[in-house]
């Protein structure tokens, strides 16, 4: 059993975009089933794979996640860089 009453936010790793919908679909029945607002709790997904760019940062957020674990430890410092330059009009858009 999900102890939906209490949670504050749900992780999930090594999940696609595809995949990842109908979870927080789900998850929203459980918290409006324990009278909680859908969306009440904070979506975090990440990739173990080390890939992690712009696009699936925008595919996960349409999906439904709050946050994307970003792999940086497994990019070389230039790669994050890279990426991080990437992300910034994301970034400026949620300060």
């Amino acid at each position: 059993a999900l102890p939906i009453w209490c949670a504050s936010g749900w992780y999930g790793i090594n999940l696609s975009p595809e995949e990842l919908k109908p979870m927080v679909e789900r998850l929203n029945g459980f918290l409006e089933a324990e009278g909680r607002p859908a969306g009440d709790v904070r979506i975090i997904v990440g990739s173990t794979t080390g890939e992690a760019t712009p696009a699936q940062v925008k595919a996960f957020a349409e999906a439904g996640a709050d946050e994307f674990l970003v792999p940086y430890l497994r990019q070389s410092e230039k790669w994050v860089d890279v990426f991080v330059d990437g992300l910034k009009p994301y970034l400026d858009r949620a300060a």
